[in-house]
């Protein structure tokens, strides 16, 4: 599902070369992914995976860390919460 910085996806690239489809709502980690697994064999959505299509706020939050994914949410109620960071995301089945 979300494809963080592309390291599990491209380990099974390397040992495995199949076709790979990853689903990634931060737009931070995309741009690393891209970067790190450039091949045809990869596919990459800017999306995230829900029960349901829809369109939800997505909420960015000041100070997260990317080394660890953490922090991004569809929920809002967090203290470091920067609301420059929000945007629209898609949800898709």
């Amino acid at each position: 599902m979300g494809g963080h910085k592309g390291n599990f996806s491209k380990n099974i690239l390397d040992k495995y070369n199949c076709n790979i489809v990853i689903y990634e709502p931060t737009l931070e980690l995309i741009d690393i992914i891209k970067n790190k697994l450039n091949s045809e064999k990869i596919t990459l959505f800017n999306k995230a995976v829900s029960n349901k299509n829809d369109t939800i706020l997505f909420y960015n939050f000041g100070g997260s860390d990317l080394h660890y994914g953490e922090g991004n949410s569809i929920i809002k109620h967090k203290d470091n919460y920067d609301n420059k960071g929000r945007r629209w995301l898609e949800l898709i089945i």
